[in-house]
């Protein structure tokens, strides 16, 4: 399951937290492939014994038993047979609620349309998917899980058994929206103060303005700014000023951010003082 902990207002640590949370979420996903991969092996490959097949049966049962995520399994037609007991410790709901489409009454209401489309579908279609849904705790609260479903098929291609899995991917989406959030409300403020923003990318070179950013330096109409450009724009008596500043943000043993006060120079002449402020994020 995804680390538990309040999410950091900070938009520097809460970009690393989610990135942390990514990681995890990239491993669990991982964690399926490998289940899959043990029940595909399980369906298709003849057992050379009795004794191997309730060996094979029992160490795969107890696979999923284990497993810190939600795990069922369902009938070529879509209804519920199975639910590991994980589910019945986190939803409260037990075997006999669980079974056919019962599990369905731990779905937030406002999903419950959208899951049921994408199941009917995938059984139509024969195909698995993978969705975002959010799933009631026995506490009561609704939190977002990663569903992953595959059709399970016998040698002849027909599908015997529907697996699916869920993990739970709260936090990072409660944190990504919580960044979404910040975002907007800080480009709020930035267009309220005619201010303008510049992200500048060195693994690639690529520099991104807003639009008030090239009204301030004036680039060019349909240039596309790059950090020589931007340097071009400086006063020479405060560029190499400017440069050392950032050099020094940008090293990863440095200070991380800066704030200056430097001109810069329009087309017509004009010269302009601003002010600037800015922070790295490290990967």
């Amino acid at each position: 399951m995804s680390s538990r902990g309040r999410i950091p207002q900070d938009p520097a640590a809460a970009s690393e937290y989610v990135a942390r949370l990514e990681r995890e979420v990239a491993e669990l996903r991982r964690q399926l492939t490998v289940l899959y991969s043990q029940a595909s092996d399980r369906l298709f490959t003849a057992p050379t014994s009795e004794e191997e097949f309730f060996y094979s049966e029992a160490r795969y049962r107890a696979l999923i038993e284990l497993s810190p995520q939600v795990v069922w399994i369902s009938e070529p037609d879509g209804n519920n047979s199975y639910c590991n007991q994980y589910w019945h410790e986190y939803s409260g709901v037990t075997v006999q609620q669980s079974a056919g489409l019962g599990w369905a009454v731990a779905l937030h209401p406002d999903d419950r349309s959208r899951v049921a489309a994408e199941w009917e579908q995938a059984v139509a279609r024969g195909a698995g998917y993978e969705m975002e849904l959010r799933f009631r705790r026995h506490d009561g609260q609704y939190r977002w899980h990663l569903c992953r479903v595959v059709p399970l098929k016998d040698g002849n291609g027909k599908i015997t058994k529907w697996q699916g899995v869920a993990l739970d991917v709260h936090e990072t989406k409660v944190a990504a929206a919580a960044i979404t959030e910040a975002n907007q409300r800080m480009q709020l403020a930035v267009e309220s103060a005619a201010a303008g923003t510049w992200d500048f990318y060195p693994s690639t070179g690529k520099l991104d303005c807003s639009e008030h950013c090239h009204q301030i330096f004036q680039f060019p109409v349909e240039t596309e700014p790059t950090m020589e450009l931007f340097f071009e724009k400086i006063h020479p008596r405060d560029r190499a000023r400017v440069r050392e500043l950032l050099d020094q943000a940008l090293d990863p043993n440095g200070p991380g951010e800066y704030d200056a006060d430097y001109r810069i120079v329009w087309p017509d002449g004009t010269v302009r003082w601003i002010f600037a402020k800015g922070r790295c994020f490290f990967s």
